[in-house]
Parts: C-alpha cells; structure tokens; sequence
C-alpha cells in the first residue's frame, strides 16, 4: 500500500521556509554552498523540498548555510519519526489485513494430506505434493497430476 507520490517533510518545508526568508531561489542558495554545478544542485535542493531524498553532504551544507535554530530542528526531526511511524503503522495493518484474508481462505479450503508427508518427503519437496494432492477446485478443470488406480481408469475406459 505504499504510495509513489511523494510529501515534503517538516525538515524540508522547514529549510524551504529559511532560504525564501533570505529571499534566495534554489539555484542562488548553491552558489552560496559551493556547489560546482549550481543549476544541479539547485534542482536537488527544490526536489528536496518537494519530498526527494538528499545526501547527507548536500543536508549539512543546507544546514551550516541556513543555520536553523537547534529546537527548531529537533523538532521537526521528532514531527518526521512520528510520521514515518505512522506510515509504517498503517502499511503493516493493510498488509496484516490482506494476509489475514489469505489465510482465511487457506484455512476454509480442504486439502486432504496424510499425516506421514513430512516424514516421506524432503522439505523443499513439499510444496510440489501438495499442489499433486491438491483437489482440483469446482469447475478450474485442473487434474491433480496422481496417477489413476487401475480400477478408475476401467471404470472411465481407459
């Protein structure tokens, strides 16, 4: 259930608020960084913004150059973990929920196996004798890959 779109952080919305306070555009705060390519790294600091990972190198020059008050940031970094806490949170309870539904269906379908499976076979086999044991379903036309007794095949006229 994870989302492609992404959000800007309160860190980032944070910085953002800093650099257009001092009235600088993305491009300009890289010149003022340093930085070798400033188009570059201009473009890196407004995808910043807009949600986009940075590198620890370009955030602690984006640090140093605004100088955020120390509370200030802390606090947005403590806003940031209780965000992506709740993100996991709500991911693990859809995918709980998907599973749980699997697995209720598993356990409402009859597959009869015997009892001395795992002691016949190897682990890694059993997947594969439980797909040959397996009933075909109503109406899927799946053959269950056993061989027929010679009394059923005489019976079908085999």
């Amino acid at each position: 259930m994870s989302s492609t779109v992404r959000r800007s952080t309160h860190l980032s919305r944070h910085l953002q608020l800093l650099r257009e306070q001092r009235g600088l555009r993305p491009g300009q705060l890289a010149v003022a960084l340093g930085a070798s390519n400033p188009s570059k790294v201009g473009s890196l600091i407004r995808s910043f913004e807009l949600g986009e990972p940075l590198s620890d190198h370009w955030l602690q020059a984006l640090i140093a150059e605004l100088q955020p008050d120390p509370d200030d940031l802390c606090h947005c970094l403590a806003l940031d973990q209780a965000d992506a806490q709740r993100q996991l949170e709500q991911e693990r309870q859809a995918w709980e929920a998907g599973l749980m539904n699997r697995l209720s269906l598993i356990s409402l379908s009859d597959i009869p196996l015997e009892r001395d499976v795992c002691e016949r076979y190897p682990k890694h086999s059993a997947p594969r004798v439980l797909q040959k044991r397996r009933k075909p379903g109503p109406g899927n036309g799946q053959k269950t890959g056993l061989p027929m007794s010679s009394d059923a095949a005489h019976a079908r006229g085999s």
